[in-house]
């Protein structure tokens, strides 16, 4: 099956996230709207080269923003979650399911332990 490609409109920035790895980006199309959920990243890479286990490059900076990006239009709007908001994070997974966005991950910045939590 292929889907048939065309042109986004010029992109406004004027609202967009800033640059990030680690995010999630979640498609949520709908009879009446076509967005993309951004949720949480990493706003920086860090080097630990103390040795050991946790030698190289890994994620800092987590966020836990969510933005919307309504295809159509090509616009970013930052959301607020209803709710308890999510702890930050990054390298997670989520999808959508119905007209929510579920997240999953196993390590919580927030608390810098490894814990199963979802959202």
């Amino acid at each position: 099956m292929y889907a048939r490609v065309g042109r986004l409109p010029a992109l406004d920035a004027a609202n967009a996230p800033l640059a990030r790895c680690g995010h999630s980006l979640t498609a949520c199309v709908g009879e009446s709207s076509k967005r993309l959920i951004l949720f949480g990243g990493a706003t920086a890479l860090e080097n630990s080269a103390g040795g050991g286990a946790a030698t190289g490059i890994r994620l800092a900076g987590a966020t836990a923003d969510v933005h919307s990006f309504d295809v159509p239009s090509g616009t970013w709007t930052k959301l607020t979650p209803l709710g308890e908001a999510p702890s930050p994070r990054a390298a997670h997974a989520a999808t959508a399911v119905g007209s929510m966005v579920v997240m999953q991950a196993r390590f919580c910045f927030k608390c810098y332990q490894h814990r199963r939590n979802a959202h």
